[in-house]
């Protein structure tokens, strides 16, 4: 009777134990990123937005990125990113409230890669300089009325071409960073209006804006025209 109370004991652990190793390979190994975000002074900015970013290999020399805003920096500056599969990352900040520009452009982006042996990496993401603050106040030009739903585009010449980007604004957003210290054309659309390009009061196509300055741009667009029903 002992032998068999044993043995059913013994195969009870066995199957246990092989039931545990089967879902412990079946878990993937997952990892964690922590890191500072700091400021060009090296100080630590608070509330900045961080993100994951992991670049896809589709066919040879093409690639697509897949970015994962998850979590925002302390007080501290000071983030932590958990449940990341092993791989290789980018780790990219922004605060544009305060003119540090969308994943970080312009400015060196950290690289970690996580793998089962080293799961766990530290990254510093440095910001800076500031960006312009653009804060647009756009209006239907016929009724004075808001409008929340539109798209700021902007373009500047760079070095060896252009450099471009773009910012869409709904009810919750208010501003957006343009670069700094260089001549910047702007074109804001919104859907049912005609498109409305930027001209200073001195007649030039072109805004520049000095690092940090905030400015308050008063849009109207002008609503394109309905066609009519023809009747007879």
């Amino acid at each position: 009777m002992r032998s068999k109370s044993f043995a059913a004991s013994l195969l009870l652990v066995l199957l246990t134990s092989l039931t545990y190793s089967q879902t412990s390979q079946q878990i993937p190994a997952v990892g964690r990123v922590t890191g500072t975000v700091l400021d060009e002074f090296n100080q630590p900015i608070n509330q900045a937005q961080v993100c994951s970013v992991v670049y896809l290999r589709l066919k040879p020399n093409t690639s697509q990125s897949n970015s994962t805003c998850v979590t925002h920096t302390d007080k501290a500056g000071q983030f932590q990113i958990d449940h990341l599969p092993m791989g290789t990352y980018s780790i990219a900040a922004s605060k544009n409230d305060d003119g540090y520009a969308e994943l970080g452009q312009g400015t060196p982006v950290p690289e970690v890669t996580l793998t089962p042996e080293e799961p766990i990496a530290n990254v510093i993401v440095k910001l800076g300089p500031k960006q312009g603050i653009l804060i647009p106040v756009v209006r239907d030009k016929a009724t004075g009325k808001p409008v929340f739903d539109f798209l700021v585009r902007w373009q500047t010449v760079v070095p060896g071409g252009t450099s471009s980007g773009a910012s869409g604004f709904s009810q919750w957003t208010t501003r957006t960073p343009i670069p700094a210290a260089k001549d910047v054309s702007l074109e804001v659309s919104a859907h049912g209006y005609k498109n409305w390009d930027y001209v200073d009061p001195s007649g030039s196509r072109f805004l520049r804006m000095q690092s940090g300055e905030r400015k308050i741009l008063t849009i109207e667009l002008q609503p394109e025209a309905k066609n009519s029903l023809i009747t007879r």
